[in-house]
């Protein structure tokens, strides 16, 4: 754990991480995501199964909101494969923000409301631990 995050655990964490060890679940994943797509994919399973919470009420987030997080990896998925861009932590720059609202204003003609909210929603994703 202080390898990976170079710190040392917070005290609940700690003893999350003793139970899974006591109970021989993997502690940490075997590699870290690097890929957005990858990313999105384990994001929504952890919201579906409720692992992820809405931060203000602490209850499991609505079907709709999965529903959008579907939908933008789904855009995302079809960015990449139209545009052959990889999409790697790394490569999410300027031009890759620049790209993907070209994308979505002239090739899948949304509007600017729709393209603020898919931009919106990548940034909570980004966001979230």
């Amino acid at each position: 754990y202080i390898e990976k995050h170079k710190a040392y655990p917070e005290p609940n964490e700690f003893k999350e991480l003793c139970l899974k060890s006591i109970n021989n679940e993997s502690q940490l994943p075997d590699k870290p995501i690097t890929d957005l797509l990858n990313f999105f994919d384990l994001f929504i399973t952890e919201t579906e199964t409720g692992k992820r919470l809405n931060d203000t009420t602490g209850k499991p987030l609505s079907k709709g909101i999965i529903t959008v997080y579907k939908t933008v990896k789904k855009t995302l998925s079809e960015f990449k494969e139209e545009k052959k861009y990889n999409l790697t932590f790394e490569n999410i720059t300027l031009e890759f923000y620049e790209e993907f609202t070209d994308y979505l204003k002239f090739e899948k003609l949304f509007s600017t409301n729709t393209l603020g909210k898919y931009i919106k929603t990548i940034k909570t994703v980004f966001r979230n631990p």
